[in-house]
């Protein structure tokens, strides 16, 4: 809905597409879920070369997650409590979303501490079920 830009231009090389016209029909065409993951790493990329638009998205992308854990952090009554917060998904890849959330969720509940996986938590899954396996 903007004025074109760096992310135009990768957004419509990577899902193949001449004009605005046939992008929404793209995106809910096969696997919504995966091209909007696509999306995000194109807007990152974009927002790494200084793309002003797609460094907004990312900016308010961040706001809207710490939107969502400072209402379950509210609701745990963990304002005042140490305690970890756990991010995991691809979208933390961006500095721009996770300096964000960090920065948001820190005004609500200076207490938190932010934690990446270095592993996906499915493998924390097998690995607690094989220990109980064990017992």
């Amino acid at each position: 809905r903007d004025r074109k830009t760096l992310i135009s231009k990768l957004v419509f090389r990577r899902l193949k597409i001449k004009d605005k016209k046939n992008f929404i029909s793209k995106i809910y065409s096969k696997n919504p879920p995966e091209i909007i993951r696509q999306l995000s790493v194109l807007a990152d990329e974009a927002a790494r070369k200084n793309d002003e638009v797609a460094k907004d998205i990312l900016t308010e992308a961040g706001k809207e997650l710490s939107l969502s854990c400072n209402t379950v952090i509210k609701k745990l009554n963990f304002q005042k409590e140490k305690f970890p917060l756990v991010l995991i998904g691809s979208v933390f890849n961006s500095k721009i979303v996770l300096q964000k959330v960090k920065e948001e969720v820190q005004k609500f509940a200076p207490k938190a501490k932010f934690i990446q996986p270095q592993k996906e938590p499915v493998i924390g899954a097998v690995k607690l079920a094989i220990e109980l396996l064990k017992h």
